[in-house]
């Protein structure tokens, strides 16, 4: 649970580090396209959610949460969030991660919701489909990569992962 803005930046930091593990297993593994199109799905969710949250109802409700991209287009997209996402938890701090994100869904209907906890949905979100993707390598004969969050910490606490 995201309960600081100390614990909001690592997770952050270690979902950028598992996206850029998936980014290199999808190069190794090119006959995956449906982890291509999920991972896909995984940027463009984080990207609508940032929207959401810097733009709220001026955010567009009408996001293509599942363009097909291909693996270059993924990478400028990922490298984007990244920088977007550094920017936006650097400036935040924990008065901020009470405000309200106020924004209308895929369908049009209107929510609230703290940035606490889109921030905490972005990261399961995200690691939910890593899973997806994940399998999808394995199935097509590639070696899916190690993303668990302990592995995360393992490398960070060896060497000082960005």
């Amino acid at each position: 649970m995201l309960d600081s803005i100390d614990s909001a930046r690592e997770m952050f930091r270690y979902d950028h580090w598992a996206n850029r593990r998936v980014l290199e297993a999808l190069r190794s593994a090119p006959e995956a396209q449906s982890a291509l199109r999920t991972f896909a799905h995984i940027l463009a969710a984080e990207r609508t959610w940032l929207d959401r949250m810097l733009r709220g109802l001026d955010a567009t409700t009408g996001s293509d949460f599942w363009p097909s991209l291909t693996l270059a287009e993924c990478e400028s997209l990922l490298k984007g969030i990244e920088e977007q996402y550094r920017t936006f938890l650097s400036e935040l701090d924990a008065d901020g991660l009470r405000r309200v994100a106020e924004y209308r869904n895929s369908r049009g209907e209107l929510y609230h919701t703290s940035f606490t906890d889109v921030l905490q949905h972005v990261v399961s979100h995200s690691a939910y489909h890593r899973g997806q993707v994940a399998s999808a390598v394995r199935a097509s004969g590639s070696t899916p990569p190690l993303v668990d969050y302990i592995v995360y910490v393992r490398e960070r606490d060896r060497e000082d992962v960005q």
